[in-house]
Parts: C-alpha cells; sequence; structure tokens
C-alpha cells in the first residue's frame, strides 16, 4: 500500500484485507505497530470518492480500534475527522455509516 499510493483499486484490497486481519486482537497490536493505521488513514485521504474504500478504511480502524491503545493512536494520527468525512460523502452507504 505504501508503493502504490495512487492505486485505489490496490488501496481498497488492502483496507478489506487489514480489516479482516484485524479482528484478531495480535493483530491489531502488530498493524499498528507497524504503521498501518497511518497507511489506512492516508489511503481514505487520498480516495475520498471511493465509498468501498472508505467502507473497508472505516471497518479497518474499526476493528483495529478494539484495542483500546489504538484509540489513542487513530485519534493522534486524524482517524476521527477522516472517518467522519467518509460519513458525510457517503451518506447512503449504510455498511460504512455501519461501522
Amino acid at each position: 500500500m505504501k508503493r502504490h499510493k495512487d492505486d485505489g483499486a490496490l488501496q481498497e484490497c488492502g483496507c478489506a484485507a487489514l480489516r479482516n486481519v484485524a479482528l484478531n486482537s495480535e493483530n491489531q497490536v502488530k498493524i499498528a505497530a507497524e504503521g498501518g493505521i497511518a497507511v489506512i488513514i492516508d489511503a481514505m485521504r487520498r480516495h475520498k470518492d471511493n465509498g468501498a474504500l472508505q467502507e473497508d478504511g472505516c471497518g479497518a480502524l474499526g476493528n483495529v480500534a478494539l484495542n483500546s491503545e489504538n484509540k489513542v493512536k487513530i485519534a493522534a494520527e486524524g482517524g476521527i475527522a477522516v472517518i467522519i468525512d467518509a460519513m458525510k460523502r457517503h451518506k447512503d452507504n449504510g455498511a460504512l455509516q455501519g461501522h
């Protein structure tokens, strides 16, 4: 994801993959430690109009945030604003709104 930041399809798949692996508590810690929170947020900032990416990005951040220490990291990286922006831009995306 770091090498192909402008490839929306790749970023969407990456966010989806991180969303899935972040269901595991050990992976939540690893994703944060490897800079995954910033990568997800960067993808969401670069591809604001990609509803599927925004949905997977919100899902990934939500799963990573199941670890309480990561909640602070997500906020510090600007994740709250990115999530709010995604919710405003994609009001009709019920899955995104549900995260």
